[in-house]
């Protein structure tokens, strides 16, 4: 395959998040949620090959907090839902959740490490979902409605955040 192309694309019906796999081949694999809209996965690859020699910042979760509230009040009003309450979350397996019953955002500290774009996208997923909780074609159209380059976004988060695991951050 060749370093700049496109690894073949299959629909995942269950996906949260477009993504780079291996088949058991090993072949390199997107998987795209179903209902994302039409060149998210290109767009995911875009996002992943601008974000190989990005150089992370120092983890500075207040600093994170302060830009994601700033960006929480547009986005809520534009949705018409409730501006949360944000904290932070150290995970394994998530960049952000939310709680509608309890009105609450939690973030990935380490989204403080990449640039503001990701952080926003994942902010803005969460907020999505106090309006559309599943991931249903009505969600990804609400997302890319308010963030037209998010599957760009999530290439950028996607490749950082597989370069903190692999250096063990």
């Amino acid at each position: 395959m060749r370093e700049r192309s496109i690894p073949p694309q299959r629909t995942d019906r269950r996906g949260e998040a477009i993504r780079l796999t291996a088949d058991p081949r090993g072949r390199r694999l997107l998987l795209v949620p179903a209902g994302a809209p039409p060149g998210a996965g290109e767009a995911f690859m875009r996002g992943w090959r601008s974000a190989e020699e990005t150089v992370l910042r120092p983890r500075d979760g207040e600093a994170l907090l302060r830009a994601a509230a700033s960006w929480a009040d547009p986005f809520a009003r534009s949705l018409g839902v409730e501006e949360p309450r944000l904290t932070l979350i150290l995970s394994r397996r998530v960049w952000g959740t939310c709680n509608a019953r309890l009105g609450l955002v939690a973030l990935h500290e380490d989204l403080s490490r990449m640039p503001d774009g990701a952080a926003r996208e994942v902010l803005l997923h969460e907020l999505c979902h106090l309006r559309e909780p599943a991931h249903t074609p009505a969600f990804w159209r609400l997302l890319t409605d308010m963030m037209p380059d998010w599957a760009e976004w999530e290439g950028v988060l996607r490749c950082l955040g597989a370069r903190l695991r692999a250096a063990g951050s």
